[in-house]
């Protein structure tokens, strides 16, 4: 069983490929889409579209979590965010529709640290000491990871935060 977790952004974006196989959860893949250099946003639209058609068909992930939104002070951060995950969502095929979750993020927190509150970095040192890897720099792409553990943790989806993702 592949997961995809998302954390959704229009400028940065993380994401993370977490594998179980039998009783063992592995970590794949992640990385941090940075789209600050395109100004004009509905290319960084088409580009978050594509770049994650590119994944979904790279690493033939079987589920996709992302990060629910969230309240924010700016309401265009909120469109834009939310037209960013549209354009990601827009990237699953049609097949998978079914296997999208949402996380918001103090489930996201809580589960990955074991409070809800949590800072970024101390999810971030979490998700470095679970899979053991010094490797993972930007607080997008351990988020995207916390996201893909969740799904893990509730065994394919927690009936609260997924229900309008099904």
């Amino acid at each position: 069983m592949r997961v995809l977790g998302i954390d959704p952004g229009s400028i940065k974006v993380g994401y993370a490929i977490l594998e179980k196989e039998q009783d063992n959860l592995k970590y794949i893949f992640s990385g941090m889409l940075n789209l600050e250099k395109q100004k004009n946003f509905y290319l960084r639209l088409n580009l978050l579209h594509h770049f994650f058609k590119k994944i979904i068909e790279q690493y033939k992930p079987e589920y996709f979590v992302l990060e629910s939104l969230i309240y924010v002070k700016n309401p265009k951060s909120l469109i834009k965010i939310s037209q960013a995950r549209g354009a990601i969502i827009s990237s699953i095929p049609d097949i998978f529709f079914k296997n999208i979750y949402e996380f918001s993020p103090n489930t996201v927190k809580s589960l990955s640290t074991g409070y809800g509150f949590s800072s970024k970095e101390i999810v971030s040192k979490s998700m470095n000491a679970l899979f053991n890897q010094e490797i993972i720099m930007s607080y997008d792409e351990t988020d995207a990871i916390a996201i893909a553990l969740c799904f893990f943790l509730f065994e394919g989806g927690s009936i609260y935060d997924s229900l309008d993702a099904r």
